[in-house]
């Protein structure tokens, strides 16, 4: 087999690059996880209790293997659409949490500047205290949630960008 030939065969035997997903394709795995799943990986989450967030890690697992089974996330996907809704799950349930607490989570994005589904950059700790959301403002529980938020919501938006490319 001559060279070309070679290269032309090993170009048709690569895999082909993942396509973009699409937001269907994006809320397959949140469509598939029960009721209050993502409140307890929130709950994992704050207090970053990884004998909790193991089994529920697990869990998450077989929601995508479900996702990626009927074709709805590629094979090559798969870790970061894992690590995306390892992020949106306890986010949304987060959210959820804040909100009734009476947060403006508005404010919030816009203090973290969360537009177009990035994240400025700097300390989350800090941008929250500049506008506003101080400890001794929110208690120490809604402060800590709103600071795992702010985490969680720079991971889901970092993995959806990578999911949508």
């Amino acid at each position: 087999m001559g060279k070309i030939a070679l290269v032309a065969a090993l170009i048709l035997a690569a895999p082909a690059a993942a396509a973009p997903l699409s937001k269907v394709q994006l809320n397959c795995g949140m469509a598939k996880a029960p009721a209050g799943f993502g409140d307890q990986l929130a709950a994992a989450f704050i207090v970053m209790d990884r004998t909790k967030l193991g089994p529920l890690k697990d869990r998450l697992g077989k929601f995508v293997s479900q996702c990626v089974a009927t074709k709805q996330v590629s094979r090559d996907q798969g870790e970061a659409y894992f690590s995306y809704l390892l992020a949106r799950l306890p986010r949304e349930a987060l959210a959820r949490q804040l909100t009734k607490s009476g947060i403006a989570l508005a404010k919030v994005d816009l203090a973290l500047g969360f537009s177009g589904g990035k994240a400025a950059d700097g300390d989350a700790g800090e941008l929250l205290d500049s506008a506003g959301f101080t400890e001794s403002r929110l208690g120490a529980v809604n402060h800590q949630k709103l600071l795992t938020y702010a985490d969680l919501s720079r991971r889901m938006f970092s993995y959806q960008a990578k999911l949508l490319a």
